[in-house]
């Protein structure tokens, strides 16, 4: 990381220039959820659709008796998760 100095900013070089970053931060009940879909310019078009039908997926709910919360999202068929 630079140092900072007058005029500049810290920054950290990215190893990865051409990495896209998609984030969605969620509130539920003043807990931040955390979401993140990285990909790059070569990532196949069904790769990001299959990541964005995840996302879209995702329900957050209060379970009658149990956990706090329960956050289920939905894999595309033939998804590997492993």
């Amino acid at each position: 990381m630079r140092g900072t100095r007058a005029g500049r900013t810290r920054s950290t070089p990215c190893a990865w220039p051409k990495l896209l970053t998609q984030v969605w931060i969620l509130d539920v009940d003043d807990t931040k959820v955390l979401i993140v879909v990285k990909s790059n310019p070569n990532t196949p078009a069904a790769d990001l659709a299959a990541a964005e039908a995840i996302v879209d997926s995702i329900r957050i709910e209060r379970p009658p008796t149990g956990a706090d919360r329960l956050l289920t999202f939905t894999l595309p068929a033939r998804w590997d998760s492993g």
